[in-house]
């Protein structure tokens, strides 16, 4: 998939509870982002791994949905997910 395709496809961010948003796209879930005890946000990819820290959730939700399409331009050149063969 190249990048003028993924620009296209809008991510949706749904609030699910205070302070805790999950993304997804086309039904594919993106990730999360979590505001933190010390008022930061910190999104996660889909895999639960952290992305990074963040003094706002818009920058964690962009963030997190950058952190997919950078994983789908991967897949999308040849690059295996690890343990898939």
């Amino acid at each position: 998939m190249d990048a003028a395709s993924l620009s296209h496809r809008q991510a949706l961010w749904a609030s699910v509870a205070d302070g805790f948003y999950v993304g997804s796209r086309d039904g594919t879930f993106l990730g999360y982002v979590d505001r933190r005890a010390d008022g930061l946000w910190r999104g996660f990819d889909s895999a639960s791994r952290p992305v990074g820290d963040y003094d706002d959730h818009h920058r964690a939700m962009a963030a997190v949905t950058g952190a997919a399409d950078s994983d789908v331009s991967s897949l999308a050149d040849g690059e295996h997910e690890e343990g898939t063969a």
